[in-house]
């Protein structure tokens, strides 16, 4: 688990990270019980439970940090694993294009048979 770490701020609680604030949760004005966090721009998310409004800060905290801990060496290479990978520059082994048309659907395929049918 990371350094994330909840502090107690006015009447709601704010998540760090070391010295850097990652997100904040305040309690619904009309709800008693309810909570809701404090997006940019101030606004604010839908109402949940305490826990449930912690979680969703705690995971955009770590969405966050993974992605500026990634490598940029090479942005558009994009692996998964177990399978080949998406985005590589390469096409995968065994990849073609498709030869000729899809069969038409929906009000094209009542066209194409239309079509056909005329002499």
């Amino acid at each position: 688990m990371r350094d994330l770490i909840w502090r107690k701020h006015g009447v709601g609680y704010r998540l760090w990270y070391g010295k850097r604030r990652m997100g904040e949760i305040v309690p619904d004005t009309k709800y008693p019980g309810m909570w809701r966090s404090l997006m940019s721009g101030g606004h604010l998310s839908d109402m949940a439970n305490i826990t449930w409004a912690r979680e969703a800060v705690r995971r955009a905290a770590e969405r966050e940090i993974d992605f500026e801990g990634r490598d940029d060496s090479s942005p558009d290479t994009l692996v998964s694993v177990g399978k080949q990978s998406t985005f590589s520059g390469e096409k995968p082994a065994g990849a073609t294009k498709p030869e000729g048309r899809y069969p038409p659907t929906g009000a094209d395929a009542v066209t194409h048979a239309a079509e056909e049918a005329m002499p």
